[in-house]
């Protein structure tokens, strides 16, 4: 009666209905939500961030020759529960179970109905780990024989297969990361996912009609966890962290040439080497068995 109040259908032609569902999935079990512009934005920032991670994706696979959908999902889930995976780097195995504890977490949370705890679980590994961290950690490696620092390096025929394999590890995992994140977030921005998933897996989308089918809530269960790899993905990003403090302290580019990088750590991270010299942008690497300790010179 004070004209106060703001309806769901103005909001939906003003803002779009994924906005307005991802709002109002920010309401806790029992509370109230007020009306927020800053959480629409979020909202509208987390869609073209989804939006734009999903054409990634589909553009280092393409310039792979990597099909997405020549490998049903399950098939390829199935093969890396077993000793036939492709999967074999260091980075990729732990942000595979970086999501296996994020949908883990958000499940638990859907099972006792506090579905904003859901959203915030799958979302911040989105942001966190896959975004921030993950992308920017594979990005030479996903562009293969292609990458620019590759260019000239006159490399033998099984240097070249190795960098191949290494690539495929890295196009997988993307694959399996992508498909899960669209239908973890289905449920809160229905329509992007939806969009995605029929313009990127066309025939999982086509045998299945839609993303929204019955029992399609990715499990937990199917994803491989590994403690191993998982330590020494969380130990290098402690790496990383540092030297992006440096270069941001010291007023460098992020693409500043590092002459030499001393790393002392207790986790053996010689298995995630190349992806960390791509990352930090290194041009040696040097390890300790010790206390973290990082030394930077460039």
């Amino acid at each position: 009666s004070k004209g106060n109040v703001v309806t769901p259908t103005s909001l939906i032609e003003e803002k779009g209905s994924d906005i307005v569902r991802y709002w109002a999935s920010t309401s806790h079990l029992g509370a109230d939500t007020a009306y927020s512009e800053d959480v629409f934005k979020i909202g509208q920032k987390l869609i073209t961030k989804l939006f734009n991670a999903a054409k990634f994706v589909e553009f280092v696979s393409k310039n792979a020759d990597y099909d997405l959908n020549a490998q049903s999902f399950e098939a390829l889930i199935e093969e890396t529960s077993s000793n036939k995976t492709k999967i074999t780097q260091a980075a990729d195995l732990w942000i595979l179970s970086k999501l296996h504890l994020a949908v883990n977490q958000a499940t638990q949370a859907f099972d006792k109905f506090e579905y904003a705890r859901a959203r915030e679980k799958i979302e911040e590994f989105f942001w966190k780990d896959f975004c921030d961290n993950y992308l920017e950690i594979i990005k030479v490696r996903a562009y293969g024989l292609k990458a620019e620092k590759l260019a000239n390096a006159g490399l033998s025929a099984a240097q070249k297969q190795e960098i191949i394999n290494k690539q495929n590890s890295c196009l997988k995992t993307l694959q399996i990361c992508l498909d899960v994140l669209l239908k973890a977030f289905a449920p809160f921005v229905p329509h992007i996912c939806e969009e995605i998933y029929h313009s990127v897996f066309t025939k999982a989308a086509a045998e299945q009609i839609s993303i929204h089918a019955r029992n399609n809530w990715p499990k937990a269960d199917k994803i491989i966890f590994n403690q191993q790899f998982h330590d020494i993905g969380e130990a290098a990003l402690a790496i990383i962290f540092e030297v992006r403090k440096f270069k941001s302290d010291n007023n460098l580019s992020m693409k500043t040439t590092i002459a030499n990088l001393e790393i002392s750590n207790k986790v053996d991270l010689t298995l995630i080497l190349e992806d960390l010299e791509n990352v930090c942008n290194a041009a040696k690497i040097s390890f300790a068995i010790g206390e973290m300790q990082v030394e930077i010179k460039i």
